[in-house]
């Protein structure tokens, strides 16, 4: 029978075995890494399996540059994929632990052409032919193709081609702007490069034939010692072709010194074509003979590293002139030292003409936070043993530098926040790279109000005497004393407000041990009996005397 039994469950145990065993043998598919460009590095954990499981990979599987890599971890042996594809595709690697295949699936995208070089910038003449030139390479293997565009990246307008060379067009004076997108196609995979901007810039080569004054400056009347202003200055320029056009700017103007009274022309010349024209300096210039400061600026005091700032700066020169002065504003004045690196008061110099004055700023410290206190106390100040500090209505007060005060109400931190040791504690608070501290109160847990009479000590002698006197079954205290205290509540002459409960204790107290005591003692004439048969013995040898005792009583009365 025993023998059917095992038979019965090693043909279930084969069963069990035969059907959980395709699942155990089944291929897994691990999740995919994030797609990797060709030539990009890959290393990507798949799995983590026993540190002693045999683990290869299947070649053909792989892309080229990638393989299986395991190294020993923490929780048994990790499994990557490491390497660097060089080749685009959808890849399913497969590997090998034991004797079950594992799938991971890779997608390596084509990789992005490298520019190799590109044309310089051209300048040329008008008509001039022009061929642009970009040179890439990819390493994948994959298609270039070219697309040109006119303007600047992002807002070009393509060339129609697909050619790394490119003809433009000079017909029009000026500077166009070039650039080309490389893109790399494989195995329906495309990745992009975009060239630099080539700039073409057609010019003219025409010759100047002649220049005139096509207006004058603005001002063509001075004083003696004043200085020649050309703001206005336009110039007529004819060119060899027949053709002639109107510049502001490109030419210069010979040097000359207004100090002589009179008409005097002024020089000016174009790419070696010249005109003129005349200016009136007056008798005499306005002679300043000093400045002082009028005005300071509205900013006199600066930190360390800051630069000057004269806006509201004015000055007062003395001259020569009928009012004997005027006043200078900011704006035309030229004051140093521009950057403010010294602490302390500085004095800074202005310069107006060939006169100077100074005035004095104040150079500090940056501002930055001295000190750090409670300025308003938590809501919660006492706590109970094992409760979480609570922050609420916690208010700080930081001090900075220069006596500001700022009011600090989040983004500070406290420790401990968990209290667990009675007394008043110390709480830290920092903020920044200062810190504070307040003081809470922790209280034990208060204890219950409910008192079991098993909670404080029996009134029992420390030891059982070994021997106790022969007493009759009727000498056992009573299980329950004669006079119970009563819960009748009575006022204190001095206090006037005993609890209730507090007697009712103290009669449960008196009660328990009153029967604690009739419990020790039956158990101590119980043992001193020889256990409960020699108790029980003992009890009716007793009873018998007593009645034997009334036996007699009786008979010597009849």
């Amino acid at each position: 029978m025993k023998k059917n039994k095992r038979f019965f469950a090693a043909a279930l145990m084969l069963m069990l075995l035969l059907a959980i065993a395709p699942g155990a043998c089944a291929d897994t598919i691990y999740p995919a890494p994030a797609p990797v460009p060709a030539g990009s590095e890959l290393y990507y954990q798949i799995a983590t399996v026993s540190p002693d499981a045999q683990v290869y990979m299947l070649d053909d599987s792989f892309p080229e540059g990638v393989t299986l890599y395991a190294e020993t971890g923490l929780e048994g042996m990790n499994i990557f994929l490491r390497g660097v594809p060089l080749y685009a595709g959808n890849y399913n690697c497969v590997f090998y632990v034991g004797e079950n295949s594992l799938f991971c699936p890779l997608t390596v995208e084509a990789a992005s052409p490298f520019i190799l070089s590109t044309s310089s910038d051209v300048s040329c003449s008008l008509n001039e032919p022009v061929q642009l030139e970009v040179s890439a390479f990819v390493q994948d293997g994959g298609t270039l193709s070219y697309q040109w565009y006119l303007g600047q990246p992002g807002s070009g307008a393509p060339i129609v081609g697909n050619s790394p060379m490119l003809s433009v067009g000079t017909a029009t004076l000026g500077t166009s702007y070039y650039y080309c997108i490389v893109t790399n196609n494989n195995n329906g995979c495309s990745a992009s490069a975009t060239s630099p901007v080539i700039a073409v810039t057609v010019g003219d080569s025409r010759s100047t034939s002649w220049v005139s004054i096509f207006s004058e400056p603005l001002k063509t009347n001075y004083m003696v010692g004043e200085t020649l202003d050309t703001t206005g200055l336009q110039l007529n320029i004819g060119y060899s072709d027949g053709s002639s056009e109107v510049i502001s700017s490109g030419f210069y103007v010979d040097a000359v010194q207004l100090s002589t009274p009179g008409v005097q022309a002024v020089r000016v010349y174009y790419e070696g074509s010249s005109c003129s024209f005349n200016i009136t300096v007056g008798e005499q210039a306005e002679l300043i003979t000093g400045i002082g400061v009028l005005t300071l600026p509205a900013k006199t005091r600066y930190t360390v590293g800051e630069a000057l700032d004269t806006t509201g700066l004015s000055i007062r020169a003395y001259t020569n002139s009928g009012t004997g002065y005027r006043d200078i504003s900011w704006d035309s004045l030229i004051c140093s030292p521009s950057l403010l690196n010294t602490l302390g008061e500085q004095e800074i110099l202005v310069v107006y003409g060939d006169k100077s004055c100074t005035f004095t700023v104040s150079v500090e410290e940056a501002e930055h936070p001295v000190s750090l206190m409670v300025q308003t106390m938590p809501n919660k100040i006492s706590y109970s043993v094992g409760q979480t500090l609570d922050i609420t209505g916690l208010v700080l007060k930081q001090i900075s530098s220069r006596q500001n005060a700022q009011l600090i109400y989040s983004g500070f931190s406290c420790t401990p926040t968990l209290l667990n040791t009675p007394g008043r504690q110390q709480i830290t608070v920092t903020y920044g790279n200062l810190s504070t501290s307040f003081t809470v109160t922790v209280t034990s847990a208060t204890p219950s109000a409910t008192v079991s009479p098993s909670t404080y000590a029996s009134p029992l002698p420390s030891s059982v005497p070994t021997s106790v006197p022969t007493m009759a079954p009727t000498a056992v205290p009573s299980p329950l004393p004669s006079v119970s205290p009563t819960a009748t509540t009575r006022t204190n002459a001095r206090s006037g407000h005993q609890s209730n409960l507090g007697r009712s204790l103290i009669g449960v107290i008196v009660i328990s041990a009153l029967l604690a005591l009739a419990v020790l003692g039956a158990y101590v004439f119980v043992m001193n009996q020889g256990g409960l048969e020699g108790a029980e013995a003992r009890i009716r040898e007793l009873l018998n005397r007593g009645k034997d005792k009334s036996g007699r009583g009786r008979g010597g009365k009849h």
